[in-house]
């Protein structure tokens, strides 16, 4: 392969130097995909913190002219901007509940005192995620896992309007457990259609495949990204693939996609078309279903299990708290360990290797 050209050199000297630059970045296996560091700040992220401070310059002014219109002290101010903000995002989750309990009138929701819980943990899931991880990208590059050398590999695919900010709470913990969690995809155009979103998820694994010793990967996908690796895998097979798990993945679609803009909102309605020729993962990879009956998301409820595969329902908790609860680590570990445990042959034949003091495949 020819080393890239200079366009405009100045010196021999510095046209040389910019040369092998190129040619470094260029190389394949110069550097590991999870240490490269990606050089633009996704979309997404952008969005949100201009969001976040129009956001913070309306409170501000409402909470000065209250303020200023009456007697109140100083710190009134900073405590009715945050009042303000949360109860913004009180409302929202609200609604999200409340077109849910409408449109699944069967559904058997907790208790007032447990609905409490998952409400406060859903608006904490909901704050943490789209007010302080995602806009955060790509600041937050100091608090991604290690990378362990060995173990299974994990990639984690986000779902609608997120980025992969969202998974850092759950990559830390998995990779403290053991396991190799690779730098989470950015699915974007954050409203492109969901083939185009599998396009992005296939140029990442063939990334990997191109560094990675074992490229045999586990996907672990929320929401739409459960979709996403669906179409992955009905345009490109599985032979990259160890397994697939999937948190809140509206598999038969969700009523709620009906709000939702973009052409993969329309995609995730329930009775789309697209949705309905969209295969189903193949039966002999090994698939995790996780879901919630108090997720206000995925309407109905077990439109999250709609898929073959093992599924299992979590306790109550809302759509964006299914990735930060204790938990969903805990069955996506023992998923996990099940899956890469030795079958009775291997261990078989580790015990007489280990008797005849020789190294397998000698």
């Amino acid at each position: 392969m020819s080393a890239p050209s200079c366009r405009r050199p100045t010196s021999a000297r510095s046209c040389a130097g910019r040369c092998a630059r190129k040619s470094r970045r260029a190389a394949p296996g110069a550097r590991p995909d999870h240490a490269r560091k990606p050089r633009l700040t996704p979309v997404l992220a952008r969005l949100q913190r201009r969001l976040l401070a129009v956001e913070f310059l309306l409170h501000l002014l409402l909470a000065l002219a209250w303020w200023l219109a009456t007697d109140a002290p100083g710190w009134i101010v900073p405590t009715i901007v945050l009042l303000l903000a949360l109860s913004g995002r009180a409302i929202y989750v609200g609604a999200a509940f409340a077109i849910a309990a409408a449109t699944d009138p069967e559904r058997a929701w907790p208790r007032p005192l447990p609905f409490a819980r998952v409400f406060i943990g859903e608006l904490v899931a909901f704050t943490l995620t789209h007010s302080l991880l995602q806009p955060a990208k790509p600041f937050t590059r100091h608090l991604a896992p290690a990378f362990a050398e060995s173990g299974p590999s994990l990639l984690f695919v986000h779902g609608y309007c997120c980025n992969a900010e969202f998974w850092l709470p759950l990559r830390r913990r998995l990779a403290r457990a053991g396991y190799r969690c690779q730098r989470a995809v950015d699915l974007e155009p954050v409203f492109a259609d969901i083939d185009t979103l599998a396009e992005r998820l296939h140029e990442r694994i063939e990334a990997l495949a191109a560094t990675d010793p074992d490229p045999r990967l586990v996907l672990i996908a929320h929401s739409m990204g459960g979709l996403v690796a669906r179409a992955y895998l009905g345009a490109y097979g599985t032979s990259r693939l160890a397994g697939l798990i999937t948190l809140g993945t509206p598999h038969a679609g969700t009523t709620l996609a009906r709000l939702a803009p973009g052409p993969n909102g329309r995609q995730m309605r329930a009775a789309s078309a697209w949705l309905a020729a969209l295969p189903q993962a193949p039966a002999h990879l090994p698939s995790l279903h996780l879901a919630s009956p108090a997720d206000e998301l995925v309407s109905p409820a077990h439109s999250a299990l709609a898929a073959p595969g093992d599924g299992q329902w979590l306790p109550a908790c809302g759509h964006l708290a299914l990735a930060h609860r204790a938990d969903t680590v805990r069955r996506i570990a023992d998923w996990l360990e099940a899956l890469h445990a030795p079958t009775d042959g291997e261990e078989a034949l580790h015990v007489s290797v280990a008797r005849s003091g020789q190294t397998p495949g000698h």
